[in-house]
């Protein structure tokens, strides 16, 4: 790992800890956890011997993450529509079996392993792109802030992948731009964390106010 890959890295596992500490958000906060478990495996599989252990954890971390992304998208649809839970629930399995299903079929077909490896995540992150965009157009404003921010962070990390992965097709040294959306997303969900802190404590304001006045009366 050269010292550029090694800084990304490091901010990025950074964020993931801060990320995973901050949050109240439960879905947010096993996220974040995850991803940082992932990167301390790929980390310890870089050490090996060639890159086949490499190559293996790195894809086996990111179908896991892939899945999780598959759960938020639906729970932000969910939110989006104010659908019960149960149809939230149900969306969420949906949109991972759908995206498994595609990654699967892409998978088979008869081309090199690195270039079906890069198809299914192309397809993976085309499919999560275009649910969640369907809904951002005209249901936004029915999230939270906190969610928004969510929304719009898994918007670019999707578009991203789908870019770099496009051109890393073409010529593969540009799968190291992953980087960039990668950090991106993260530093929106820390910042959607300190949003849904702040979030919480409103409620309670118009409550303090209410005993104050009620206090006031008393006396």
């Amino acid at each position: 790992m050269n010292f550029a890959a090694f800084f990304f890295w490091f901010l990025e596992f950074a964020l993931e800890v801060s990320g995973a500490v901050r949050s109240r958000n439960i879905l947010l906060k096993a996220t974040f956890g995850y991803l940082a478990a992932a990167d301390i495996a790929c980390l310890i599989a870089s050490t090996q011997p060639g890159w086949d252990a490499y190559i293996q954890a790195y894809w086996i971390v990111r179908a896991g993450k892939y899945m999780l992304l598959c759960i938020i998208a639906a729970v932000i649809c969910g939110k989006m529509v104010k659908s019960h839970p149960c149809m939230t629930a149900l969306l969420a399995l949906v949109c991972a079996l759908g995206a498994g299903c595609m990654s699967a079929l892409i998978f088979s077909a008869g081309a090199s392993v690195g270039e079906r490896l890069l198809d299914a995540g192309i397809s993976a992150s085309a499919l999560l792109g275009m649910v969640l965009l369907v809904g951002w157009a005209d249901r936004k404003k029915s999230l939270t802030l906190e969610w928004r921010v969510i929304a719009f962070g898994l918007l670019v990390l999707l578009a991203g992948d789908a870019l770099v992965m496009i051109a890393a097709k073409l010529y593969w040294p540009a799968h190291n731009l992953k980087w960039f959306p990668e950090i991106i997303q993260l530093a929106m969900w820390n910042y959607a964390a300190k949003v849904g802190i702040g979030e919480a404590r409103l409620p309670l304001s118009p409550n303090l106010i209410a005993t104050e006045e009620v206090r006031g009366a008393v006396q």
